[in-house]
């Protein structure tokens, strides 16, 4: 019984689920204050994020500011 009901989700439907977000503790102002243009602000925050989501062991703040030297380096 418990297969039929675990097939009619599917298998892929279960594991889609959002993640619960974590928050940065770097914020827009950190960012401006290291000398990061504007225009590339909301990009290295969106990755930050995303980074802070996949793996907690990267919520460090001196981390998320590496990582943000390194982000505006990479983009353009």
């Amino acid at each position: 019984m418990m297969k039929k009901l675990l097939a009619g989700f599917g298998m892929n439907a279960l594991g889609s689920a959002p993640s619960p977000r974590h928050e940065l503790p770097v914020s827009r102002l950190d960012l401006a204050r290291m000398g990061i243009p504007a225009r590339k602000i909301p990009r290295i925050l969106q990755e930050l994020q995303r980074t802070a989501d996949s793996n907690p062991l990267l919520q460090d703040r001196i981390t998320m500011l590496r990582l943000a030297r390194a982000l505006d380096k990479v983009l353009l």
